[in-house]
């Protein structure tokens, strides 16, 4: 399953930034992360190596994340999982008008065959999850991170 989606977010880069860095309360916006903990961080003190239990496919999976984090984007990719054979992403984050325009690529592939139909349904509703769910995250987003 791949997508990308792009959307407005009416906050700065920095905020946009900051909101990605808050990973525990990803449970907020995700609909498949049931908790999310920072196992380790880079020199500027944001998330490198992440656990997080999340639903997949109708799966708990126990999923070992590494973030890459550059001046524009955070790349991520899931080093140890129970139930995916690939599982990565890229936010891009650029400053628009009137806030920020946030772009997400996403690549699942589960260890085992899955319809068709199932995956066309699950990126459908990781896109609409992330224009919504994330977008309002991001605007309300206060810099309280719980570590």
């Amino acid at each position: 399953m791949n997508f990308e989606t792009t959307c407005e977010v009416g906050a700065a880069p920095a905020t946009v930034f900051a909101a990605l860095a808050a990973v525990e309360r990803m449970p907020e916006w995700s609909g498949v992360h049931r908790s999310v903990r920072v196992e380790s961080v880079d020199a500027q003190g944001r998330p490198e190596v992440v656990y997080a239990e999340a639903a997949v496919l109708g799966f708990t999976d126990r999923q070992r994340y590494r973030y890459v984090w550059t001046d524009t984007e955070l790349d991520w990719n899931t080093e140890v999982t129970d139930h995916l054979r690939v599982h990565r992403g890229n936010y891009r984050v650029t400053a628009s008008g009137t806030g920020s325009t946030v772009t997400i690529r996403y690549e699942l592939v589960p260890a085992l065959p899955v319809p068709g139909l199932l995956l066309r349904a699950g990126r459908t509703i990781a896109a609409d999850s992330f224009r919504k769910k994330f977008v309002g995250y991001v605007e309300s987003f206060t810099g309280e991170v719980a570590r």
